[in-house]
């Protein structure tokens, strides 16, 4: 699809064809996109970032990055690291495996002296700290919870899900 779509802007002549080519990209690209519900359980369960699993971190860092520049756009996003919540040294403990630990809604991204001064802490020694200097960083109210596990993360997945569909990457475009 994308090679023809280049292949047929290339050989247009004039602004008219390359505006039809253009037009006709845009509509498959259209009837491609996913539905809410399907992007959005996708979004939830697409991304796995732990110390063991690190080839999806790029990806990681851009999704988070790109909501964050949506919701805070005054947020200085200079150097930052991406921190988990719940913490990687919970996996394993009380049924906590590493798709809950790893997953996007269990990951924000903050400057590294935040993650620093959070480190492999509960989420209730967190909570103050994200509520303070991090709430620049919050992203799907992590601050709001007096409680951070499975259902939280999951729930916080799809609210970002649902960010990225409506808000950041809105199709269409």
């Amino acid at each position: 699809m994308y090679a023809k779509a280049a292949r047929d802007l290339y050989n247009s002549c004039s602004p008219q064809t390359r505006a039809k080519a253009l037009k006709e990209f845009r509509q498959k690209l259209v009837d491609r996109a996913p539905s809410r519900e399907q992007f959005v359980s996708d979004f939830a369960n697409r991304f796995t970032l732990t110390d063991a699993h690190t080839r999806e971190s790029k990806l990681v860092r851009y999704v988070l990055g790109a909501i964050l520049r949506h919701l805070h756009p005054q947020t200085n996003q200079e150097d930052l690291s991406i921190e988990h919540i719940l913490s990687q040294s919970t996996i394993g403990a009380n049924g906590i495996d590493t798709s809950v630990v790893g997953s996007i809604g269990n990951l924000i991204l903050v400057s590294h002296d935040i993650n620093t001064r959070l480190g492999s802490k509960p989420f209730s020694s967190k909570l103050p700290i994200l509520a303070g200097d991090g709430a620049p960083y919050d992203l799907g109210g992590v601050v709001n919870c007096s409680s951070w596990w499975p259902e939280e993360i999951k729930s916080r997945a799809e609210l970002l899900g649902e960010l990225a569909y409506d808000s950041v990457w809105k199709l269409p475009v």
